[in-house]
């Protein structure tokens, strides 16, 4: 494994009661904080769950002010400074108590259902990841469904419907790099699916209005973005998709 980093000194994480406008770093921090990681929020914003690089991951029930090891989750990898972050959190976003873990260095899915207090292994059957391959690794929760749970690979977009116990793959989809949801096509009642992708030999994005049963391409091969590597709907408006470039800016777009 690479050498493990420290950010700058200061508080590593914050959080934000009026949609961003303004943030308050958190008030205490565990000591790999200074490492970087992800959090996920419950449904309900009482929880905190951060997934730390090189450590065990904690989380906070006071917005930061106090922090708790997670029990039953894998410590996360001491990996190189480049690597995505091995242990990854997403939560539920409708029941507060649920909060799910991608190990994707190990290719296991971890669920809690008490705030991220505590986890148990679901699912154990994803891909095992190497550092350098696991930039294409994510997990993201469907907004209005409980349970619904998308996890990317690299080389598979796989869904959950049970809460992570189980994971079906995507039939048609080559490659899986990013996958991310927003408002429903007027008369559609599940979010519009959004992936960073490659179907049918082309490496590309696409969206679909079906519950990913059929995808259709919305850039063409003069428009790639210098290689976007985070992607996500528009919750409010319909067809508006935002792009995140890892470092080169956060780019939008309403595609016919």
């Amino acid at each position: 494994m690479g050498t493990v980093w420290d950010w700058n000194p200061g508080a590593h994480g914050a959080f934000s009661t009026d949609g961003g406008t303004t943030w308050t770093g958190f008030a205490a921090e565990p000591e790999a904080g200074k490492r970087g990681g992800r959090v996920a929020i419950t449904a309900d914003g009482s929880h905190i769950l951060w997934t730390l690089r090189g450590a065990q991951a904690v989380v906070s029930a006071d917005r930061g002010a106090t922090w708790k090891l997670a029990q039953g989750l894998p410590e996360g990898a001491k990996i190189s400074e480049w690597a995505n972050v091995d242990i990854q959190p997403a939560a539920d976003r409708v029941n507060a108590n649920k909060l799910y873990v991608l190990d994707a260095m190990n290719g296991a899915v971890y669920r809690s259902t008490d705030g991220g207090i505590s986890f148990k292994e679901t699912w154990s059957s994803l891909p095992s990841k190497g550092e350098w391959e696991m930039a294409t690794s994510s997990i993201t929760a469907v907004p209005n469904y409980e349970g619904h749970v998308w996890i990317t690979t690299g080389d598979s977009l796989q869904r959950s419907t049970d809460s992570a116990q189980t994971f079906v793959k995507i039939a048609g989809i080559q490659e899986a790099y990013a996958v991310g949801f927003g408002k429903p096509l007027s008369g559609a009642k599940y979010p519009t699916v959004y992936l960073l992708g490659k179907i049918g030999g082309k490496k590309a994005i696409f969206r679909s209005h079906d519950e990913a049963k059929s995808f259709v391409r919305i850039n063409d091969d003069d428009h790639q973005f210098a290689g976007a590597t985070h992607i996500t709907g528009d919750p409010r408006v319909e067809s508006r998709v935002y792009l995140g470039t890892g470092g080169r800016g956060i780019l939008y777009g309403m595609p016919k």
